[in-house]
């Protein structure tokens, strides 16, 4: 829930509405507590509804990046052509992991 009050705060100042576009998988657990190995793997995250043109994803900690990667597929599949994170705070490893999965315009696949 923390990712949804963060996504209202940057509405609030941006003027952008909150549009939820994604679902968690309803045996998936959170992201906090998993092993490294397990956060690599990512949550199972389902498109809500069809979307077009370009898309924001936000979420509170950004640690492997894979939560972005499973995302950024999930909303590609449904039509979104540009999908862009933005997140409050990231894992001392985060950088380095994260960066090692974006395509050579340093874009998410």
């Amino acid at each position: 829930m923390q990712a949804e009050e963060f996504a209202r705060s940057l509405a609030r100042l941006s003027g952008v509405p909150v549009v939820r576009l994604l679902s968690r998988g309803h045996d998936d657990r959170r992201q906090t507590g998993l092993t490294r190995e397990q956060r690599l793997r990512g949550p199972t995250l389902t498109a809500c509804r069809r979307t077009s043109g370009f898309v924001v994803v936000v979420d509170d900690v950004i640690t492997t990046g894979s939560s972005l990667v499973v995302a950024t597929a999930a909303l590609r599949d449904v039509g979104a052509e540009r999908v862009v994170g933005v997140v409050a705070a990231a894992t001392p490893d985060a950088t380095t992991t994260a960066s090692t999965r974006l395509d050579d315009r340093g874009y998410y696949p």
